[in-house]
């Protein structure tokens, strides 16, 4: 049986890359962004699944992973890759801006993290950050 890994953050940069990766691997992939419908390297993958996810939006999340799930049977890695960087001196960026990139850094991963938990209680792993670095050795 294959395995099945649902990515966040995957329109470009490491996440579109491991989503790709692990597709040619031959893993299931459910490649979430917040913009699937500006998606057009992934769809020529007949193993990615290609759907929307908001992190800062625990309904979007939801119904992602329930997609997912519809159209794989399961889950069994989740890489939390979502996220963002900014630049600039400390003092010059207002509150409402550290207030969104928390909100998409840290409380989005543990929207995804929490609504992955039933289904990865039975059978998968978490891997968590805005930039992971895997090594996946008979997953």
């Amino acid at each position: 049986m294959n395995k099945t890994i649902l990515i966040t953050g995957a329109s470009s940069g490491i996440g579109e890359a491991t989503s790709l990766y692990f597709a040619q691997q031959g893993w299931q992939v459910i490649a979430t962004m917040r913009n699937p419908e500006k998606e057009k390297d992934h769809i020529k993958e007949p193993n990615i699944f290609v759907t929307r996810l908001e992190v800062t939006e625990p309904a979007s999340v939801e119904t992602a992973i329930q997609q997912g799930i519809q159209k794989f049977g399961k889950i069994d890695v989740l890489i939390n890759n979502a996220g963002y960087g900014q630049q600039g001196l400390f003092e010059a960026v207002s509150p409402e801006k550290i207030q969104e990139q928390f909100d998409v850094n840290v409380f989005g991963l543990m929207h995804v993290t929490r609504a992955m938990l039933p289904q990865q209680l039975r059978m998968a792993r978490i891997v968590c950050g805005t930039w992971p670095v895997l090594i996946l050795n008979n997953w």
